[in-house]
């Protein structure tokens, strides 16, 4: 069963990046380049997403930016370093197809002219781009979103694992903040993530002055968060205090990727155990996020040597792992490891009261 509960006070918000849709013509669409989203070697353990047989054809995007370089240089040589997701070849491709312009120089109040512009552009510093990248289809993802309480200021969902709560990686329309723009007209927005293998209770803020007050509290560190987690081995410790420091990695093939890392910001877990599999060699713990670190639990259950169950990326010690045996690099937002946002206590927005969100538990995280 789930709960919700007003009591007495306590929250977080991530800024979302707004994008202009291109109009979909006709029943064409373009298959982006890797977007391929399922783990590379499948575990035996995994995690299993319940999805549609073929993902939704989306609408299209407009990445806007504005360059930020010292000195002159090509278009292209500005897109192949700036977002290396595209090889040469490939964005090579996007010029021959027209979908690059430019639009001036930032702080220029002189009407847009947009401008299809070639590989070979020399592109200066401040000048405002855009790249449209036609429709294509997205990975095929669970789309049901329960709803746990909602009133005029806030909304709670169970998000399924599988499921991405903003656009990006291939994900544009088949995310939460997708499914949430479609269910109202009522700027809806996620205040806080979870990671798309994670499932359970995701809060969302539907006023400006909610917003901005869960976006204290979240900063404040009010809100209390508690994770179910299956971890590998028998923990032998009722109890384990990981205060494992989380920042991006400085180098090697998962640069910028958090991880464990010794100069990182601090940060707190309290993990406790619920219940150890001799047979299985696992054990269910619950996890008291104390800070709010990018990918903590799975850090730092791995950072005790205990990662959880079927994660494809990080190994013990709190950091990834490529093997020469696997045949691509895991990345950050593979799927099939075991983790679910169980409850969120935290302050009414506008009541003051303390509203305690429990979403119900998967079977295999159960006690």
């Amino acid at each position: 069963m789930w709960l919700g509960v007003l009591e007495g006070a306590g929250c977080f918000v991530s800024l979302v990046a707004v994008f202009r849709i291109i109009r979909r013509t006709g029943n064409s669409y373009h298959q982006p380049i890797s977007t391929e989203t399922t783990t590379r070697n499948i575990h035996p353990r995994a995690r299993p997403i319940n999805t549609p047989p073929q993902g939704q054809i989306n609408r299209g995007y407009i990445y806007s930016n504005t360059a930020q370089i010292q000195s002159p240089t090509t278009a292209l040589q500005f897109y192949a370093q700036t977002f290396p997701h595209l090889s040469v070849e490939e964005w090579n491709r996007e010029f021959l197809e027209g979908r690059i312009i430019t639009r001036g120089f930032k702080g220029n109040n002189a009407p847009v002219l947009e401008t299809k512009i070639n590989s070979d552009y020399e592109i200066r510093r401040g000048e405002k781009l855009a790249y449209y990248k036609p429709p294509w289809r997205e990975p095929a993802v669970p789309l049901d979103l329960p709803v746990l309480y909602e009133d005029d200021h806030i909304l709670a969902v169970n998000k399924p694992a599988g499921l991405q709560v903003l656009p990006g990686g291939g994900f544009q329309d088949s995310t939460v903040l997708g499914i949430l723009k479609r269910r109202s007209d009522i700027p809806c927005y996620p205040v806080h993530r979870l990671g798309r293998g994670t499932s359970g209770v995701l809060l969302c803020a539907k006023s400006q002055i909610g917003r901005r007050k869960l976006s204290k509290d979240f900063k404040d560190h009010k809100v209390v968060k508690i994770y179910r987690a299956l971890v590998e081995g028998i923990v032998s410790e009722d109890k384990i205090d990981v205060r494992a420091p989380i920042g991006p990695l400085k180098s090697g093939p998962f640069k910028g990727i958090n991880a464990y890392v010794e100069d990182g910001k601090a940060s707190y877990t309290i993990l406790k155990v619920l219940k150890r599999d001799v047979k299985r060699n696992e054990s269910l713990v619950e996890a008291d996020i104390q800070t709010g670190r990018p990918h903590q639990i799975r850090i730092h259950c791995a950072f005790t040597g205990h990662p959880l169950v079927a994660d494809p990326f990080y190994a013990p010690g709190g950091r990834p792992v490529w093997s020469s045996h696997d045949s691509a690099p895991p990345r950050i937002g593979d799927v099939g490891y075991w983790l679910h946002s169980m409850r969120l206590e935290v302050a009414h927005p506008m009541l003051g009261q303390k509203l305690v969100l429990v979403a119900p538990v998967p079977g295999e995280l159960g006690l």
